[in-house]
């Protein structure tokens, strides 16, 4: 198989992160118990809608604030929330070899806003992707059918000419019931191995 699309997931794949430090940052802000901030985010409705693009930060903001036990901008509970992030230098040099093969590189991405607009700001690789197909844009997470369904309008080939990677196994999956080929990301020295075997690099 000839691959001609590369569709690269972004947290703990091309970048590393903390929930952890999230949580905490964002409680010694609020007030609120870091635990209540995980709930809120990855636990109910809200988090969900958030990640959808349903809701605005402005709606989050608004949302803690009434929680909180101290006052707080904005644009602190943004940079508690997003100051998270460490690079992976292997992975933003993979990219740029595979950017010079010239193949389609597409990114596809759960993420809140704020945490992408990070990234954009503090990290260079971005603009190495010919698309960004992200959650909170297209209102779809993965592993729903319809937000590979949108990788695949940018694809320009067949699923079957499409190599995803992702950290999560479910996702990987979800790509496969389309016909993509999938890795599941562990290690970039494990990740080469794959993309040497499959005749990518």
């Amino acid at each position: 198989m000839t691959y001609k699309t590369l569709i690269f997931d972004l947290g703990n794949v091309l970048v590393d992160f903390s929930h952890e430090k999230m949580f905490n940052q964002m409680a010694a802000l609020t007030g609120i118990p870091s635990e209540s901030i995980y709930e809120l985010l990855f636990e109910e409705r809200t988090g969900h809608q958030y990640e959808r693009g349903l809701i605005s930060t402005e709606e989050i903001y608004q949302l803690i604030q009434k929680r909180a036990t101290t006052t707080f901008e904005m644009k602190e509970l943004i940079d508690a929330a997003s100051t998270i992030f460490s690079p992976k230098k292997e992975m933003e040099l993979l990219v740029k070899k595979l950017k010079e093969k010239e193949y389609k590189l597409l990114l596809l991405s759960n993420t809140f806003e704020p945490h992408f607009n990070y990234i954009a700001e503090n990290y260079t690789f971005l603009p190495l992707f010919d698309h960004w197909i992200l959650s909170y844009q297209v209102g779809y997470v993965k592993p729903e059918k319809k937000i590979y369904e949108e990788a695949l309008k940018h694809a320009s080939c067949l699923s079957s000419e499409c190599f995803f990677i992702d950290d999560r196994i479910e996702n990987i999956r979800g790509a496969e019931v389309l016909g993509i080929k999938g890795h599941q990301f562990r290690s970039p020295s494990l990740l080469m191995d794959d993309l040497i075997r499959n005749g990518i690099v």
